[in-house]
């Protein structure tokens, strides 16, 4: 996990993003959490105490963590990994961005809902 700081906002925020090495290449998934520089303990690679959603933010990470790591680690037992095969295998616990296409704001909104 790392507060990828080469996506700056222009407000001072940077996203949150979990890098994940494989034979000397690498990738980023974004955590879809984003805060300033100055709310980031990089030596815990944690969002500090003092923010007032650290404990959520923190939790969130943590999971999303949890389950890059899983899903690398079930690709890397069947010998098939691949950036291209995590990437595929995260976004099939998810809604499709396929569906999403396909369906109207309202009707994605709900998905949104029934996901939670």
């Amino acid at each position: 996990m790392l507060l990828n700081d080469k996506r700056q906002k222009s407000d001072d925020i940077y996203p949150v993003v979990v890098r994940v090495t494989h034979n000397r290449n690498n990738t980023t998934f974004n955590t879809g959490i984003r805060v300033k520089s100055t709310m980031w303990d990089s030596s815990s690679l944690s969002i500090k105490g003092s923010h007032r959603d650290a404990q959520p933010y923190n939790k969130t990470i943590s999971e999303f963590y949890s389950k890059i790591q899983n899903e690398a680690y079930k690709l890397i037992n069947d010998e098939s990994f691949s950036f291209e095969h995590l990437k595929a295998a995260l976004s099939n616990e998810t809604t499709s961005v396929s569906s999403i296409k396909k369906t109207t704001f309202k009707a994605y909104g709900e998905q949104l809902v029934e996901i939670c």
